[in-house]
């Protein structure tokens, strides 16, 4: 197996190909784990524009649609406009933090999964403050293209389902 492929889970054998067209060059991922590309769309929320770069570049390569926004107003905006599956949200914002769009996401009918990025590997304290909150995962700069796929993906999985479990009322006479 050539080195930057990801591996399938044991037990399992996956068939790798490629996407091309995107600038960027042509990433693996793994074919049974693809998610249809027009249901996959993403907020990307982050002041900085190498941190959209990075997810954009990732998010062409598996054809999945990327919002952005640069600040928590932004967001806001974006995520009243219709469901957002999977949030990327960098630690601190201009105009608020991870924490301001993890509230805004709850208001939702069905809220989103939200990632918090940090620049730091190890940040502890960091995975226990998302996880003590109600957040999902903690993903750590810079971007591997193979975690943010899972990560993202996880998301997805996570999310999908909940839009079919949503609560219907019963009649009084059933």
């Amino acid at each position: 197996m050539k080195a930057g492929r990801p591996r399938a889970p044991a037990g399992r054998r996956a068939r790798f190909t490629s996407r091309r067209g995107c600038s960027g060059g042509a990433a693996p991922y793994l074919a049974n784990e693809k998610i249809h590309s027009s249901a996959m769309r993403i907020l990307a929320i982050s002041a900085s524009e190498a941190i959209h770069v990075r997810l954009r570049e990732i998010m062409c390569q598996l054809q999945w649609h990327m919002d952005s926004a640069y600040s928590r107003a932004d967001a806001t905006r974006v995520m009243r406009n219709g469901p957002v599956p999977v949030i990327v949200c960098d630690r601190d914002l201009p105009d608020g933090s991870w924490k301001d769009i993890l509230e805004e996401s709850r208001l939702q009918d069905c809220p989103s999964y939200v990632i918090v990025t940090t620049g730091l590997t190890h940040d502890a304290d960091l995975w226990c403050e998302v996880l003590h909150l109600g957040g999902d995962e903690v993903l750590a700069m810079p971007f591997e293209w193979m975690e943010v796929f899972h990560s993202i993906s996880t998301g997805w999985r996570h999310w999908a389902p909940a839009i079919v479990r949503r609560p219907r009322f019963r009649s009084a006479a059933t």
